[in-house]
């Protein structure tokens, strides 16, 4: 993967960290969705998608959020959540109502146990 994520294996759960302090940029935002779709179609059905460095995020990062959940929506027993996102990004979900879509928890761990 490049250095726009990182990712580990937490029991069941593969845990996407966004090294990235703004998701803006149509380039990176292309690559860090093929990689997620990769990722999925090779078995990581459990994602956890950590925000904790993350400040910024566009409506293109939220598309390819939006693309995930759907992807892993098709699958059985495939699950998705969201953790350590800014309150800056929160109230963004909030405004778009996609807090309602998403599972979004405060920390890593509890974020894992949502996907286990």
């Amino acid at each position: 993967m490049d250095a726009y994520f990182t990712t580990d294996q937490a029991g069941v759960a593969t845990v996407v960290t966004f090294e990235l302090a703004s998701l803006m940029k149509q380039g990176e935002l292309e690559r860090i969705g093929v990689q997620l779709a990769n990722a999925v179609d090779e078995g990581s059905h459990r994602l956890v998608l950590d925000f904790k460095k993350v400040e910024f995020i566009s409506s293109q990062a939220i598309g390819i959020l939006v693309a995930t959940h759907k992807r892993l929506a098709q699958l059985k027993d495939a699950k998705l959540a969201l953790c350590c996102m800014s309150e800056k990004l929160l109230q963004l979900l909030k405004i778009t109502r996609l807090d309602r879509v998403f599972t979004i928890r405060n920390s890593r761990e509890e974020a894992i146990r949502a996907v286990s």
